[in-house]
């Protein structure tokens, strides 16, 4: 009982305190891009954009940076403050 007690409570603080970031990567013609990997600098997370450009991931800091990178491109780096 009570480790099914700590590892609620350790999966809880781990919902309470992420955030859900999600976004839509473009062109300059406004066409979303797909398969651009996009990484959480500080957890390492990463995921690609779907077909349509579309990303979602949780993230657990108030303050990272997402790159976004694609093979033959320069990488993109953006800060993400809550």
């Amino acid at each position: 009982m009570k480790t099914t007690l700590i590892l609620f409570l350790i999966l809880l603080s781990n919902v309470l305190f992420s955030q859900t970031i999600k976004g839509r990567i473009t062109d300059s013609e406004g066409g979303g891009l797909p398969f651009i990997t996009v990484i959480d600098s500080l957890s390492k997370s990463a995921v690609k954009s779907t077909i349509n450009g579309d990303y979602q991931f949780q993230i657990k800091s108030d303050t990272t940076h997402l790159w976004f990178l694609s093979e033959g491109y320069e990488p993109i780096v953006i800060l993400v403050t809550q």
